[in-house]
């Protein structure tokens, strides 16, 4: 609502949805500038870094790493 009250033309998307980033990227210009809000979750996908802030700045130790290709295999 912000970004439309200053005449921005504002798209929101699920940030982790390629298919509607790509969209929005690639919808036709208008006169308008374009704001594209993605809305994501912080380390979606692994069960010990979703919506974890610690891991925002985190590095992943060996077994962390082994674990979070476990679950992107499972998926």
């Amino acid at each position: 609502e912000k970004w439309s009250s200053f005449g921005w033309d504002v798209i929101e998307v699920d940030g982790h949805n390629v298919g509607e980033l790509y969209d929005a990227f690639n919808k036709k210009s208008s006169e308008k500038p374009r704001a594209i809000i993605a809305q994501t979750i912080k380390g979606k996908g692994f069960s010990f870094s979703e919506n974890n802030n610690t891991w925002h700045h985190a590095a992943l130790s060996k077994a962390q790493y082994e674990l979070a290709m476990d679950e992107l295999n499972e998926s």
